[in-house]
Parts: structure tokens; sequence; C-alpha cells
């Protein structure tokens, strides 16, 4: 591979970097600027991230360094209201890795690094609330926030400046949306350098050695554009690297010929050996597969990714059998309903029906009941976790009402 990106600036000390305590560093032009968006459940401190991206760029010349994307699993529901804004529901974040499996990676990037991000109290009190609940340390520090540079919401201040913005509310475009913003604003680099003297970089320090780097994006990246990056990374972590490679490569289920070409040039170049790069795969594989079991359920979209994965890595995967649903529902038993769309009518609908087929209704989950019937079967609502730890099954609004005769 040729035209490496120089990451030797990363390489350079920076002050006070073992403390949380926030410090004016020194050396600002060497320190590298991290963009952050990220998507959540809601807008209080009790809602969780669901999306999160980090794009570090040049303190020179503040183009892209790197883009770290990914979904993540927010371990509870997402109401209707967001999720109308941004489309994320609890099924398609349900393989996602939690905040807690990639804070290792968030760490290492935002660490004694200017933040930046559109309306950055936002941004930055969830992400101070997300490493809080892990008992991990993060301090913004004072971060550059481009919605006070230009006075304006993310998509006014791309049209005023003539940045283009498809698909708002993805964290990976709104961040660079707010990259190509920044650019804009500070062109010269001697505004850049005034810039950056008037704030201070975060402090992030996570009590993990966990090297698994794993994430789930709902936009496919080109591995070829990415590889000169990965193969001289900043953080330089070969198992670490190679992973986040083979993440990418995976972003469509599929790893091309070319691909396993392009992974097998990295695996040499960051000194990898033939058994560490299968272990890679193994581990990459077997952490997902655990994901997807964490609520309990798996799903048939789920078993789909887990084998197509599987035999692109050239691992052995069986899925487990599944329970023929047409005996799922019997005269004289009794079923709980839960959740709301994605199927489901009103509740007096449902249970008029039910009760039409000699099924008994109840108001919540116990023992006595047979079965629940979720809107989003990935729910993690309280009746969907409660039936899941008894043992309790869970079928979709639209599974029971097709068994029903009504679809």
């Amino acid at each position: 591979m040729t035209d490496l990106v120089d990451y030797r600036y990363f390489m350079k000390p920076r002050s006070d970097t073992n403390t949380l305590n926030v410090n004016r560093v020194a050396t600002s032009a060497q320190t590298p600027l991290v963009v952050i968006d990220v998507e959540t459940t809601g807008f209080s401190n009790a809602d969780r991230i669901v999306e999160i991206s980090a794009i570090t760029l040049s303190p020179e010349t503040f183009e892209t360094v790197e883009e770290y994307d990914t979904l993540v699993n927010p371990e509870r529901d997402v109401s209707e209201d967001v999720t109308e804004i941004h489309g994320l529901t609890a099924a398609i974040l349900e393989a996602a890795p939690t905040f807690k499996e990639i804070a290792s990676a968030l760490a290492r990037r935002l660490n004694a690094s200017f933040l930046v991000a559109h309306n950055q109290s936002f941004d930055m009190r969830f992400l101070k609330n997300e490493f809080e609940r892990i008992d991990a340390e993060f301090d913004a520090g004072i971060p550059i926030c481009t919605y006070q540079l230009t006075g304006s919401d993310l998509t006014t201040a791309c049209s005023e400046l003539g940045i283009t913005i498809e698909n708002a509310h993805r964290a990976l475009v709104d961040a660079r949306a707010t990259a190509e913003i920044l650019r804009n604003v500070h062109q010269d680099a001697g505004t850049q350098r005034t810039m950056l003297e008037d704030h201070t970089v975060a402090r992030c320090s996570v009590p993990s050695e966990d090297v698994v780097i794993r994430t789930l994006r709902r936009e496919n990246t080109e591995l070829r554009t990415n590889l000169a990056r990965i193969a001289k990374s900043p953080w330089q972590d070969p198992l670490r690297d190679y992973r986040y490679a083979l993440n990418l490569a995976l972003d469509d289920g599929e790893i091309s010929e070319s691909e396993w070409q392009e992974l097998e040039l990295l695996g040499r170049t960051l000194g990898l050996s033939h058994s560490e790069v299968e272990a890679q795969h193994r581990i990459l594989f077997e952490r997902t597969q655990k994901a997807v079991m964490r609520d309990g359920y798996t799903s048939p979209a789920e078993e789909k990714m887990l084998l197509k994965m599987a035999t692109n890595l050239g691992l052995d995967y069986e899925p487990p059998e599944r329970e023929d649903a047409s005996r799922a529902l019997f005269i004289g038993m009794t079923i709980c309903f839960t959740g709301s769309g994605q199927g489901m009518l009103e509740r007096s609908s449902m249970v008029q029906i039910a009760e039409e087929k000699g099924i008994s209704v109840k108001g919540g989950v116990s023992r006595h009941v047979d079965l629940l019937v979720a809107a989003d079967v990935s729910s993690y609502s309280s009746k969907t976790k409660k039936a899941r730890e008894i043992g309790k099954p869970v079928m979709s609004a639209v599974d029971f009402l097709q068994l029903v005769g009504r679809i």
C-alpha cells in the first residue's frame, strides 16, 4: 500500500495526559480534533445513545484522518417519536454492541483530543452519562461548538454555507456535515490556532483491557478507502486494527475476493500470524453471537445474519431449531399483549380477536401466562424482559394475526 497517512503527530507527548483535570495544551497544533455526533432514545438524562460517530481531523489541515461509526444497543426501548426522527428501532439495534463494548475504542479517540460537535452540550451530556454508567472517567474539556460558531441549526448552517446534507439525523452524516462546517468557518491556519487556544482537550479513561472491537453500521463502508488509515493506526494495536477492518469488510454481510486480498495484505502489514488472524475471526463471530443472544431471543433476521457471517468467515454455525409457530396457539391458553405499532392493532381489537378464538387475555406477564404477543419482539419493555426471564415465549403481533387468520 502507498500514500499512507502520516500519524506521527499523534505520537508526540501531550501535557498532563495522566490526569483527568482539564489543562491548556501547549502543543495544540499537534493535538487532533474529534467531531462527535450522537443519536439517542430520547432527550432526558435517563435516555441512552443509539448511534455515535467520531471523526478524527488533522489539527493542521482539518482533513479527515479516520471515521469511527457504530450503532449502539441502548438496552432499553426507543420512543416512537424519536424513532420517527432517526429511524432506529429496537429490532435494528438488538445486535449492535452496547456502549460498554465500544467505550474502550471511543476513549482512545477522545482522550487528549479537542472535541467538536454541533450543539455540543447535548452530545457531551450523553457521552458523560454513558461513561459514568460504566464507572469510566470522562471530561469533555471545553469543546468547539459549531452551533455557537454559526448561530444556526445543522440543516440551516449547511444551507447557508452551501454544504449538502442528505439523510440528516444519522450520526455519521451529521458528523461529516459538522466537520465540513468547521472547515468552512476556520479556513486559514492562523484562525485555526486562535480557535484552539480558546478550548481545552477531553480526558477519558476506561477501566477495560478488552480488545474485542465490534461495530454495526447502517451505512456500508468501503474497505479499500480505509486501509491506508488502518495500516498506520495512531493507536498501534494490530489486533484492534485488524478486527476493525474486518468489521468494515462485513458491512454488507459479505467479504469479496478483493476484500480478502486486502485483509490478507493488512494482516501482513500489521505483523499478524495466520493463527492470530483466524483467532480474530472467531472472536468477532462469538462476540456477535453473544450480542444476538443478549435478550434471550434470536430473530429469523439475526439467524440469517449469523449464518451469513459464519459462512464468510469460514466458520461452522448451525442455527438452533425453531419451534413450529403453527403450534404456538391453542384454545384455552392465556396470553398477554404489549407495545403498539408494527402490526399491532388497538389493544381492544387484539383482545377481542383472541377471545373469539377461545384464548384468555391477561394484563401482565406471570408464570400463569403461556405467551406474550409484542409489537416488537426485540423490545426492552418490562413485560418482554420478564417473559424472557421466566422462559415464556414472545411472538410478534404480525405472526399472531397471521395465525388467527386476520392477515
